[in-house]
């Protein structure tokens, strides 16, 4: 059952944050100013405080609700889905089993926690240890491996395997002559002495005739080197933790209700919710309108949206819950918003019959989007696609060919007549002298990108790389859209 907890303060300050412990559901705030006349201020939960800021010299109610927790539970979890959405939760410990109900599957895996390995200051002796020139590195340039050779003396091996030593050798010019000191690759003792300050210092000593030097071995970045001066090599251990465990908690909706599990100390509080629907939307030629699923994406789902007639309206989505048409044509067409869960099922759809009227909008009209390329291309020549219309082969302005052979063909600037549109994209592909490759250039009334990337063939999906900022072909086209382009693209061997 809940119980209602009321707490009346008054206040005698000029301002004052209130707090209310242990309060899971909503709440309601009332100050009294001078005037005598109640008003209601916001407030935000953290850390399981309700916390508000009122006005000085003000009587504060603060009515609110706390939920009666199963002894044991210390964390409280609310998990929000619908029928055949999952969503996931990590939580640390081993609680591994299905805790599934009639409202929600609920699986339970567990695994290991991923751990980073550190380092700790090593002594001197055979072994395999890290090597660094700095005191207390917390991650070492490289491996050194000593090898006991006898009376205090060492092998070493870098992290190749390799056995070096530090070598000089004398050269002589008639009456006077120098030493040379390189890097010795062989099996050849060397002395090894441990330093106050944990570090050692790696030497050989020479001789050549009534002349005498000592070589050093030097630790420069993550390789080793030669010199004739000292130099303080620190050695580590690599230590390993052993990783902990943690669990992924996976809940599936099976049909609409409200329910809990306990799983270790933690509550879920689990509602599952019917979604998907119809609805309708309205947006000028060359306006745009937002559009948003009014329900929770699970954290495993997939949003997916389309649009009947991308020609009438397109649709451009940042987030997956949210989405903005853009009117192109009058007329009507049918935009949707599909949801997979992980397994790549369909867990809601959602149907807006979207209608597109007159083009008195401010965009509306013509006018000439102008498109500025990078325009030299080494090995390769340009097509370009606008809002995935057919591939059109840009005009070669020039073409020469440098000292190394490389083909250079230059290129003028790409103009393009849009009508009643707010915005669009084109897509610029390069089609290579051996090979293939694609590239994407977002562009909006001259905003320019020029990246390069290839075609998965087979897929016909475009491959982004890790460092790609510019817009992508699925930002505005539709799959089916994509994959005739990239279709004719592959065709047309780009």
């Amino acid at each position: 059952m809940e119980r209602i907890i009321q707490v009346l303060l008054n206040l005698r300050c000029r301002m004052m944050r209130v707090y209310l412990m242990d309060v899971r559901n909503s709440l309601v705030m009332l100050q009294k100013s001078a005037s005598g006349k109640a008003q209601t201020f916001p407030v935000t939960v953290k850390n399981g405080k309700f916390v508000g800021t009122c006005l000085h010299f003000s009587e504060v109610t603060i009515a609110g609700y706390k939920d009666d927790i199963p002894e044991g539970v210390d964390h409280v979890e609310d998990v929000s889905l619908g029928v055949n959405g999952t969503t996931s939760y990590t939580q640390e410990g081993d609680y591994s089993g299905d805790y599934s109900n009639d409202i929600v599957d609920v699986k339970a895996e567990v695994s290991d926690k991923e751990v980073s390995p550190y380092y700790t200051a090593a002594t001197l002796k055979a072994g395999t240890f890290y090597a660094s020139s700095k005191a207390k590195d917390t991650s070492p340039a490289t491996q050194i491996t000593l090898e006991d050779a006898g009376s205090g003396q060492y092998y070493v091996k870098n992290a190749n395997g390799e056995y070096i030593y530090p070598s000089a050798s004398w050269e002589s010019f008639w009456f006077w002559g120098n030493w040379n000191y390189s890097l010795g690759k062989g099996k050849q003792a060397v002395n090894v002495k441990a330093q106050s300050d944990g570090s050692i210092i790696i030497a050989k000593k020479y001789t050549s005739g009534s002349e005498t030097t000592t070589a050093y071995l030097k630790l420069n970045n993550s390789s080793f080197e030669c010199r004739e001066n000292s130099s303080n090599i620190y050695i580590y251990n690599q230590v390993t933790p052993v990783p902990e465990k943690q669990t992924t908690i996976t809940f599936t909706g099976k049909q609409v209700g409200t329910t809990s599990v306990i799983i270790g100390t933690t509550m879920y509080r689990i509602t599952v919710l019917e979604r998907g629907g119809n609805d309708t939307a309205s947006v000028k030629v060359g306006s745009s309108v937002n559009i948003s699923i009014p329900d929770t994406i699970g954290t495993d789902e997939t949003v997916t949206w389309s649009s009947s007639d991308y020609a009438k309206a397109g649709v451009y989505s940042a987030d997956g819950k949210n989405a903005t048409l853009i009117g192109r044509k009058t007329g009507t067409t049918v935009v949707t918003a599909t949801v997979k869960n992980n397994e790549g099922n369909v867990a809601a759809k959602y149907v807006w019959n979207v209608t597109v009227t007159d083009g008195s909008a401010a965009n509306a009209g013509e006018y000439t989007v102008t498109y500025t390329i990078d325009n030299t291309i080494y090995n390769g020549k340009l097509y370009y696609s606008v809002d995935g219309s057919g591939l059109v082969e840009v005009p070669v302005a020039s073409q020469t060919t440098d000292a190394d052979g490389n083909t250079i063909y230059t290129y003028d600037t790409i103009s393009v007549k849009q009508k009643n549109v707010a915005y669009s994209q084109m897509q610029i592909f390069v089609k290579p002298d051996d090979g293939y490759a694609v590239s994407t250039v977002s562009a909006t009334k001259g905003d320019t990108y020029s990246q390069f990337y290839g075609i998965d063939k087979e897929n016909l999906k475009v491959i982004y790389s890790d460092e790609h900022q510019g817009g992508r072909i699925e930002d505005c086209l539709t799959a089916e859209q994509e994959k005739a382009l990239l279709a004719e693209a592959v065709e047309k061997r780009l």
